[in-house]
């Protein structure tokens, strides 16, 4: 590739797809392809099928790694004013860790449930952050209650029926609730997606109106 020659590129390919056929595909052959796969930015779609099949954890670190840079998170406001309320709290990004994880897998079930815990969490982070309960630490034994929490967020947009929403599915949700209601329903996966978009909106608009102090800059 760094000479510039097609001809030699495509000779190199067709080997690999060749031996790939025949059976007899090697790390050395792995090697090369990241190398082409590395310098030709990800755009060989075949070539990527063929190290999805060979190496599994490869594949999965060039899907979650490569094909789009984390600094386009470290960089978003919206990300790092999240960071600044749980930056003190390991167990908020923990639970937010397993709803990405759950995702990752298709379970919605899993994602909405470890979701709604980060929610509540990271309430009562914001709640301690504004100086709502007079206490050294967040009340995170509060923050769970649909009553408390509509108190909170009240005076954001649909706050009220977008977290009687959010309580109700949490309470039909079989890793939450023994009633498991949810597993019944056929639109349960996209009625926990935007259960959980619109709790994402909620926390948004809570640090917009309330935490103005929480800026990017804060993290330098």
């Amino acid at each position: 590739m760094q000479c510039g020659n097609d001809d030699a590129v495509r000779g190199m390919l067709n080997q690999l797809f060749i031996r790939n056929r025949n059976g007899v595909w090697n790390s050395y052959d792995t090697t090369i392809a990241i190398a082409y796969l590395i310098q030709s930015s990800f755009q060989h779609l075949d070539l990527l099928k063929i190290i999805h099949e060979k190496n599994p954890d490869i594949y999965a670190y060039y899907k979650y790694c490569c094909r789009m840079s984390f600094l386009s998170q470290v960089r978003d406001r919206k990300w790092n004013r999240y960071a600044l309320c749980v930056q003190n709290d390991p167990k908020a990004i923990f639970l937010y860790f397993m709803s990405l994880c759950e995702s990752n897998r298709n379970n919605y079930l899993g994602t909405y449930a470890y979701y709604k815990n980060f929610f509540d969490r990271i309430s009562a982070d914001m709640a301690f952050l504004r100086g709502i309960d007079k206490r050294k630490r967040p009340n995170y034994k509060k923050y769970y209650k649909e009553e408390t929490l509509k108190k909170m967020y009240d005076g954001i947009a649909n706050a009220e029926s977008i977290l009687y929403n959010a309580h109700n599915l949490r309470n039909k949700n079989p890793l939450s609730h023994a009633s498991a209601e949810l597993i019944d329903r056929n639109t349960s996966s996209s009625d926990l997606k935007k259960a959980e978009y619109d709790l994402d909106f909620l926390i948004n608009q809570y640090i917009k109106n309330n935490l103005v102090f929480l800026q990017p800059d804060d993290l330098a």
